[in-house]
């Protein structure tokens, strides 16, 4: 259903291109994947939305959004496979987050647990990123660039986490939990990797 919501949009955006003259008809299958992920993009934000008002947790979904976005597009990790899945784990993951910072970062405000959290994000984004998908490929000669900006990203969000817990802004929270939400991905997609390998192996040797 929400496939084909996609696909139904996408195809009313590409005829409006075409009758405005903005892209030729030669040129609709080059762009129509693109408009496909760009309104899939735009539904996941309304679903956000939606999710963050029903929570109350709007300002929640947007530190959210930007650090699960910068975090997930260079340092990688675990991609469902459809558009169902993506929506409903990308959700899920964000209700862990708000449920994470309202009875956990909350209750236990300390600076051990910030910097522990932060060694681990850090650690991790150092060792394995960027983590390449399937799902979301890397481009070839793209892997260093990648993890030059992972790297940068991880930084820069940690100095930003540090100045905020010491000026006692609740954001802080939010922040923590989201990269550490990010990092958890990228685990997963190493532990799928491994029992993909192992299920390759059996096969090899029976």
């Amino acid at each position: 259903m929400i496939v084909k919501m996609y696909v139904f949009f996408s195809n009313k955006l590409e005829i409006f291109l075409i009758e405005q003259k903005i892209i030729s008809i030669e040129q609709k299958e080059i762009y129509a994947y693109g408009l496909e992920c760009l309104i899939a993009r735009i539904g996941t934000i309304l679903y956000l939305l939606l999710l963050s008002i029903c929570l109350r947790a709007v300002w929640q979904a947007v530190v959210f959004y930007f650090v699960f976005l910068a975090m997930r597009k260079f340092a990688g990790g675990y991609h469902a496979t459809t558009y169902v899945k993506c929506n409903a784990l990308y959700l899920l993951t964000f209700m862990v987050s708000v449920l994470g910072d309202r009875y956990v970062v909350s209750n236990f405000n300390s600076l051990y647990l910030s910097v522990f959290i932060l060694l681990f994000v850090f650690m991790t984004v150092l060792i394995f990123s960027p983590i390449e998908n399937p799902n979301n490929p890397i481009e070839d000669g793209q892997e260093k660039k990648f993890r030059r900006y992972s790297l940068l990203i991880a930084s820069a969000l940690s100095v930003g986490e540090m100045v905020l817990f010491f000026l006692d802004l609740p954001i802080h929270g939010m922040l923590l939990i989201s990269m550490f939400l990010a990092v958890v991905y990228m685990y997963v997609e190493v532990i799928n990797r491994k029992r993909k390998e192992g299920n390759v192996r059996e096969k090899d040797n029976p």
